[in-house]
């Protein structure tokens, strides 16, 4: 994390997505289909490791993940405002296994929230600009803004609170970790904040445990995957030229109403999986 937001201050100091030159909106674009997409692109695996399922239950599997996955793409166009706060509440539950190895599971979820939420504070009028080419209303955008931030002074409460009453012991790594991304948010832009996190973070650590897990070779667990991953490009492609008339525009919807109609079918996966 720390490396890999050093790395992205060099190149997008000071940039927002105004300042984004064409090749800068494309970087972005290829880190996200090449290193964050495939930790996804391992549930079809996921689900044959611990069902070992005959062909027709596979195929049922993929066909129920698409429609998961269409429903939730469709229902964005809908309801916009309510599919992003669902989208934060899930992100938060997901994100919060990030944490667990420096904090027990009530504060590594308070930490989820800090990460999700700090955009609305150090970055509240770019961020709202992405709410409203996400199709949100600028009023609903607005408020969401000021709920990011009472999640965020609340969080920074009850972190503050444990640490005074000693009940979390504060991890230097984690306060480094915490450090380099809020620098980063402060410095570059929220899109390139949340791709480093996403990224070198959440999608390292899930390919790390992966392995581990399944006891994969690095090359086993691109060799799982690719099929997917080319699969979601494609996926990926056509919404891109759904929002084709801008590229700001084409590249956000991709990432996060894509992401999010992804996320869902995936946490249902992860989860039932974990229990």
């Amino acid at each position: 994390v720390i490396i890999i937001s050093l790395m992205s201050m060099l190149v997008f100091y000071q940039k927002t997505h105004l300042d984004f030159t064409y090749w800068g909106w494309w970087i972005l674009t290829v880190a996200f289909c090449f290193l964050g997409i495939p930790h996804g692109a391992l549930d079809f695996d996921l689900y044959c490791r611990h069902n070992r399922p005959n062909i027709r239950q596979a195929i049922m599997f993929v066909l129920g993940y698409i429609v998961i996955a269409s429903v939730m793409f469709m229902l964005w166009l809908w309801l916009p405002a309510l599919c992003f706060l669902v989208f934060v509440a899930i992100s938060v539950w997901h994100f919060r296994n990030d944490w667990q190895e420096y904090c027990e599971s009530g504060y590594s979820l308070c930490l989820a929230i800090f990460i999700l939420c700090a955009p609305g504070v150090f970055a509240f009028v770019e961020t709202q600009q992405y709410l409203q080419w996400l199709y949100l209303s600028e009023s609903w955008a607005q408020v969401l803004i000021m709920a990011m931030q009472l999640g965020f002074l609340c969080v920074c409460l009850v972190l503050l609170v444990a640490l005074c009453r000693k009940k979390l012991k504060p991890d230097f790594m984690l306060v480094l970790e915490i450090f380099a991304l809020i620098s980063l948010l402060l410095t570059t832009s929220v899109l390139v904040y949340f791709l480093v996190y996403f990224i070198s973070l959440h999608s390292m650590w899930y390919y790390i445990k992966y392995c581990e897990q399944f006891q994969l070779t690095p090359v086993q667990l691109v060799n799982v995957s690719t099929p997917w991953v080319v699969l979601t490009m494609i996926f990926a492609a056509g919404l891109y030229a759904f929002w084709g008339q801008s590229i700001e525009q084409g590249v956000l919807a991709m990432m996060f109403i894509g992401l999010f109609a992804l996320t869902v079918p995936h946490m249902i996966l992860v989860e039932r999986s974990l229990k």
